[in-house]
């Protein structure tokens, strides 16, 4: 299935790192972050359980509940500097958990293979099911769960790879300052430390400048000394883009402006973006790599560069080897950048109507039809910001010739479409004439 989750252009601000607020939802803290608050992590089954009162002063629990846990086994004790969970395996123990948006357990009514809920009440705590949980003993001697949004991991199994992942990081907690930072940094930038501590290290760094105030300024130096260090060697060292991504927001915390605005990161995000794959065997097809999922980021740094990052786009989607759904995808940025522009660039405007032409023939999945067809009933219909408000500056509306390519594709998508209403050709087809509407009605030629 293809990912058309760019659309809403998720945010590198990443929510994990923002503290849980009433009413909004956050992620747990980092993991290194829960050991240091004096958390433990323990793997658990649940042998029963029971409603208890809702709070009144906490908003939108769907749920509150007293679970009976059976311990399979102790992962990660608390470090010394905090008192001990010191539960042995098959003890039971008690721990109250909310269910419901933003909660530690959030997420338990599961669609089965037909994409259907199942019927009736929902069980969040069906005895035997397994939890990973994040323990802590609060002053009168009971156990609290850490906060966030689905906190409690759910799991089908316990991993050894993720139990050893707890061990590793909690070893690493309780390091004196000095050494842990060292460690953190160290995991952080080995390209042959486990993905998942390595994920881990950089969003403790990043936490750092998320409600728990900035970190003496050895250390800061420290860190983005070794973080500019890691963003050079970023394409052979953060292949995943996930780390790339979280590479990239710690840097930005430590660096400042001073690596935000460089040169140096635009073009290693653009690099990233427009990334091709390793040559293959003789005279097998060529197949790009294709990043759409941080196209996103175009948009960004167009904010400092606008005419390196538009050149940029343009001469790749001059390109004949990207894939359509890639290129749907840059022009939905590109697009944007354009529309944001007060005086964007005198070339844009045709090459934005070569692109969205070649599109109109490239394309054949109905859902990314769709997705072209909002964003240029948006381009033609958006409201224009006033000169002191962030936002649209001008409008984009579809020439003659690229009207008429689009007119042709959607006799296409017509007479392919099945006589059920809800097909998706038959809907794109709908859509794209609703886009040569409303250009139309709007003033486009």
């Amino acid at each position: 299935m293809k990912d058309h989750g760019w659309i809403a252009c998720c945010l590198l601000c990443l929510i994990w790192l923002a503290p849980i607020a009433e009413g909004g939802r956050a992620l747990p803290d980092p993991i290194l972050k829960q050991f240091e608050d004096g958390y433990g992590v323990v793997a658990a089954e649940v042998v029963s359980v029971a409603k208890r009162p809702r709070n009144a002063n906490r908003m939108n629990v769907d749920g509150a509940y007293i679970v009976n846990f059976r311990v399979a086994k102790l992962i990660a004790e608390t470090i010394l500097s905090h008192p001990r969970l010191n539960l042995k395996a098959d003890e039971s123990f008690s721990l109250p958990l909310d269910v419901g948006y933003a909660r530690p357990v959030e997420e338990f009514a599961r669609f089965d293979a037909n994409g259907s809920l199942p019927p009736g009440p929902v069980d969040p705590f069906p005895v035997g099911v397994r939890f990973y949980l994040t323990l802590r003993l609060t002053e009168g001697g009971a156990f609290e769960h850490a906060r966030g949004a689905d906190a409690a991991l759910r799991v089908s199994k316990f991993d050894d790879h993720r139990n050893a992942c707890y061990v590793r990081l909690a070893s690493m907690a309780a390091l004196p300052t000095d050494r842990r930072w060292n460690a953190v940094l160290a995991a952080a930038e080995n390209p042959k430390e486990v993905h998942d501590v390595r994920s881990e290290a950089l969003k403790y760094l990043g936490r750092y400048f998320v409600g728990n105030g900035v970190p003496e300024a050895q250390y800061r130096e420290l860190a983005r000394d070794r973080l500019w260090a890691m963003w050079r060697a970023a394409d052979s060292a953060f292949i995943e883009d996930d780390l790339f991504q979280l590479l990239d927001y710690t840097a930005c915390n430590f660096g400042g402006l001073e690596f935000i605005e460089s040169p140096q990161r635009s073009r290693v995000w653009m690099d990233r973006i427009f990334k091709r794959p390793a040559s293959g065997a003789a005279g097998e097809p060529v197949r790009p790599q294709h990043h759409g999922n941080l196209a996103y980021m175009l948009r960004r740094l167009a904010a400092n560069d606008r005419a390196g990052v538009g050149g940029r786009i343009i001469a790749e989607l001059r390109d004949g080897k990207w894939p359509a759904h890639f290129r749907n995808q840059v022009v939905a940025v590109f697009l944007t950048i354009y529309l944001e522009t007060v005086d964007p660039e005198p070339g844009w405007e045709p090459e934005l109507q070569d692109a969205v032409a070649h599109l109109a023939t490239d394309l054949t999945d109905p859902q990314d039809f769709r997705i072209l067809a909002m964003n240029l009933l948006h381009a033609a219909t958006a409201e224009i910001k006033p000169a002191n408000q962030i936002g649209i500056r001008q409008r984009f509306y579809l020439r003659k010739a690229t009207r008429a390519t689009l007119a042709k594709r959607i006799t296409k998508l017509r007479a392919r479409a099945k006589p059920d209403d809800s097909d998706q050709s038959a809907q794109a087809a709908r859509e794209l004439e609703g886009v040569l509407t409303a250009q139309q009605d709007e003033g486009g030629n």
